[in-house]
């Protein structure tokens, strides 16, 4: 995997000011995850311009953009686990990878909070309203000739 936008650790909206805006790669899709003891949607990276897989076996390589109608970038995510996996499991050990790589491209996200236990868990300017988003993806393929 490679990308570009903020990186190269996990982060979201409300928790990016140190996730630097750079080339990130190569890594693997084992690499993004992030081994919560207890599993849930995980390995965000956001401010995204374009992101990238290469299969080291069917020398195959597939992209992806997204931009937003407001000129603003989106998130990534990819995963060796489907989200009915991480929402199943109760343990990180206990999650099964299947064959494929789970991916997704998001227009917007909703930030994950987190500042204390006694305050509402993520801020108003981070959550995504209902409502019209509009954005442009292109998704690119190619193959290496045999």
């Amino acid at each position: 995997v490679m990308f570009y936008g903020r990186g190269p650790h996990e982060n979201y909206c409300d928790r990016n000011s140190s996730a630097h805006l750079l080339l990130h790669g190569p890594m693997t899709v084992a690499d993004l995850h992030e081994p919560y003891i207890f599993p849930g949607e995980n390995g965000g990276r956001t401010d995204v311009r374009w992101v990238s897989w290469t299969s080291r076996t069917r020398d195959r390589t597939i992209a992806a953009s997204l931009v937003r109608a407001d000129g603003g970038y989106g998130q990534y995510s990819s995963s060796y686990f489907s989200l009915g996996e991480l929402d199943r499991c109760r343990h990180d050990s206990h999650l099964a990878p299947d064959e494929r790589i789970h991916v997704h491209l998001d227009a917007a996200h909703m930030g994950v909070g987190g500042d204390d236990s006694w305050s509402p868990s993520v801020h108003e300017e981070f959550f995504v309203r209902p409502g019209r988003h509009e954005f442009v993806m292109t998704l690119a393929h190619s193959e290496k000739s045999q």
